[in-house]
């Protein structure tokens, strides 16, 4: 028997460690791997395990063991923490190769992938509104503030104002700003700011006096911060032509509302002519106006021939109209 020499030996027994370890690696690689790292990410409402553990050799359960339900997400920007027995509870109800490899951490945080939108986002579309609110005059807004703001879901992001519910878009507005994400509502927010208006404003052209009857000459307009004066400021030159004032005025005081007033046609204790009409017939008869009214205004009128008190409106002077 031809014996083999001590270097041949060594290197026979060498090459067959070699094929071995190489074939042991082998073997090791081709086993099926579930790896769940000790951190991750997801973006949706529910946590599967696709979305924290990487898995390679099992293709024919692979769809089974991603759709494996490990729970509800956090919130968007927010955390929450997983038991790893749990989830290898989970893997142990399928049937697993003998030989696949498992890699779980005793805790895995789930982190929520979030977007948001910019307060800056928020104040230029308060101002694009207010282009739209305000086109006369000039406008600046200070002391903005959100309230509300906060991580959405990723996702088609639509954001919207809703129309102010102010009497005014100037002075202290608030209004509610919507965030929705793929047609979802996620926040409601409340914007408040303080917005300082110019605009044209009529004032007394002279110093006028009670019971004037005002003209196109009694009045002109001048720019002024309608945010600082009280309501009823009176905008619109033609508003004030033909009313009558109802307090002294000196040159360049603002015109409110309240201190005009229709110049009356019938005064009380008038006589006025009241005219009846249905469509058909027109009566009219004698009566006393009871108060003084203008143009358009209801008043109470005593019929001199039934004596009977009834409401007309006053349609010129001394004379009043009811419907029957």
């Amino acid at each position: 028997m031809r014996r083999l020499s001590a270097h041949k030996l060594a290197v026979m027994l060498i090459s067959l460690a070699v094929f071995s370890a190489l074939a042991a690696g082998a073997a090791i690689a081709k086993a099926p791997e579930i790896r769940v790292p000790s951190e991750a990410w997801v973006q949706e409402d529910s946590v599967f395990l696709g979305d924290v553990a990487v898995i390679s050799g099992l293709d024919s359960l692979s769809h089974e063991i991603k759709e494996v339900y490990l729970g509800r997400a956090p919130a968007p920007g927010k955390r929450r923490s997983l038991r790893g027995a749990m989830i290898q509870a989970k893997l142990d109800r399928l049937d697993l190769p003998e030989n696949a490899v498992i890699e779980i951490p005793s805790r895995v945080k789930v982190h929520r992938s979030f977007q948001e939108v910019d307060d800056q986002d928020f104040e230029d579309m308060l101002i694009d509104y207010l282009n739209d609110k305000l086109p006369v005059g000039h406008f600046e807004v200070s002391r903005f503030q959100v309230r509300g703001n906060g991580a959405v879901a990723e996702g088609m992001l639509d954001v919207v104002l809703e129309d102010s519910r102010n009497d005014e878009d100037y002075g202290q507005i608030s209004l509610k700003g919507i965030i929705s994400v793929d047609g979802k509502m996620e926040r409601r927010v409340s914007i408040a700011a303080w917005v300082d208006y110019e605009a044209p404003v009529v004032v007394a052209a002279r110093k006028l006096d009670r019971m004037d009857v005002l003209t196109a000459g009694d009045v002109t307009v001048e720019m002024r911060n309608l945010s600082r004066l009280p309501d009823g400021v009176v905008t619109d030159p033609k508003e004030v032509r033909g009313m009558r004032l109802r307090q002294d005025m000196d040159a360049g005081e603002h015109m409110l509302s309240r201190m005009l007033e229709k110049p009356p046609l019938v005064e009380r204790g008038e006589d006025v002519t009241i005219m009846a009409e249905n469509g058909v017939l027109s009566i009219t008869a004698i009566g006393l106006a009871k108060e003084s009214g203008g143009l358009g205004d209801a008043i109470e009128v005593e019929n001199k021939m039934s004596e009977k008190i009834i409401t007309c409106r006053v349609t010129g002077p001394a004379q009043v109209e009811v419907t029957f």
